[in-house]
């Protein structure tokens, strides 16, 4: 049975804002891509510092501008890095690291 009754003016901003929100998840599943990174576990992280194929976290740290607040190990593009959350004044920003160079990559 179809709905005949007329919208209001609430049922319109809900509306709009669930189509909003609904953009912006499709805008973020699009960004990560088929090219996302796969976070190793808390196990497979330590192993890949022990067996060298990681540099430790807190070699990392010495050349990042700010506090780390979280820190996921992840394998992208064939390679192991770093993906920082990284406490900088009042914002936290996105930092991705080389695990094994310790370089800045984005």
């Amino acid at each position: 049975m179809r709905y005949q009754g007329s919208m209001t003016r609430g049922h319109l901003i809900t509306r709009s804002r669930f189509w909003q929100g609904l953009g912006a998840l499709a805008l973020a599943i699009s960004l990560a891509g088929p090219a996302a990174a796969q976070c190793l576990s808390g196990g497979e992280a330590r192993q890949a510092v022990a067996s060298g194929q990681a540099k430790p976290l807190g070699a990392i740290s010495a050349g990042i501008k700010g506090k780390i607040v979280r820190a996921d190990l992840c394998q992208s593009g064939g390679r192991l890095v770093y993906e920082l959350s990284v406490l900088s004044g009042s914002q936290v920003r996105r930092v991705t690291v080389d695990a094994r160079s310790g370089a800045v990559l984005r």
